[in-house]
Formats: structure tokens, C-alpha cells, sequence
């Protein structure tokens, strides 16, 4: 019977996993979107670069600090109701479109995208697609015309659009 006891006991005991001590830990952690960034991207809907910027990045913490992670409301899932936290059903109310960031805003967004799109599972001939639009807008001469880079940012994010549009 003390045997029984004992496993009893040691199933209650909390647990931990275990770790590889050979694994470096970075110097550079990747700060995280929004939970409403995040979901468009798992349905592969559009989202602005903004939500991948440092300024969309700082929002987003500002926003998770402010509200209870505690908050769900029902939402349908297929054939299916479910519960989904609240937070990321919201768009920021600071969101920058597309075609108004500046050029440094829209590099740092689409190269931290590109990175969140791999996390979120995107097929690879997307991401790499996108990493080819975006190398090819850099390389363009107009960048050197006056206006250049407020053209192919609106460019760019036209393009973008009408790509998710042709997807969907």
C-alpha cells in the first residue's frame, strides 16, 4: 500500500522539463506582435508592416500591459464555436497603412514579417516570394529620384494588396 502512495504522491509533484545545457542563449530576443497581428497571419490574411515595426511592437506591449489576458469571447471556427482571447480580435488604433510609412519603417516591417511568416507557418514559395519582391524594390533606381522611395512605398504596398486580393 505505501508503494501506491508513493506513485500517488509523485504524480501530484509538479514537473519540469528538461533542457539541452549546451544551448546559447541569444543576445537579441525578437520582440513579439500583437495577438491580432499574429492571428491574421495564421489565416494568411494582409496585415500592415506597421504591426512589425518598432513602433507597432512598442503598441503591442503597451496594449498586452493594459489588458487581462483573462478576456474571451465566442467566435466560429469551421463548423465549430470556440472561445478566442479578446485581444486578438482588435486592430491598433495607432496603425500606420502601408503606403504612409517611411522607408526605414517599411524595411524593418517586412523583414520582421518575413521572419513571423516562417513562424506562422506560411508555405515557403510565399515567404520566399515576398523576399524577392521586397530585394527587387531595394535594388530599384527610382530610390535615387527625388520622391522615389514614397513612390515605391506606395508601390509596394499596392502590390501587396492586390496579391492577397488575387488569393483570396
Amino acid at each position: 500500500m505505501d508503494e501506491f502512495l508513493k506513485k500517488e504522491e509523485e504524480k501530484k509533484q509538479p514537473k519540469i522539463n528538461n533542457f539541452n545545457e549546451n544551448w546559447m542563449v541569444s543576445d537579441y530576443v525578437m520582440p513579439w506582435p500583437s495577438q491580432f497581428a499574429i492571428g491574421k497571419l495564421k489565416s494568411f490574411d494582409i496585415i500592415e508592416l506597421w504591426y512589425f515595426t518598432d513602433k507597432g511592437f512598442s503598441k503591442a506591449q503597451d496594449s498586452s500591459r493594459a489588458q487581462s489576458n483573462n478576456t474571451y469571447s465566442l467566435t466560429r471556427v469551421d463548423n465549430l464555436v470556440t472561445l478566442k482571447l479578446v485581444t486578438s480580435f482588435k486592430a491598433s488604433c495607432n496603425t500606420i497603412q502601408d503606403a504612409d510609412l517611411t522607408w526605414r519603417q517599411m524595411n524593418v516591417g517586412k523583414n520582421t514579417m518575413l521572419w513571423y511568416m516562417d513562424l506562422c507557418n506560411w508555405p515557403q514559395k510565399y515567404i520566399q516570394s515576398f523576399a524577392h519582391f521586397y530585394f527587387n524594390i531595394k535594388l530599384k533606381l527610382m530610390c535615387a529620384c527625388p520622391n522615389g522611395e514614397k513612390v515605391l512605398i506606395m508601390y509596394q504596398a499596392k502590390v501587396r494588396r492586390q496579391w492577397h486580393d488575387d488569393l483570396a
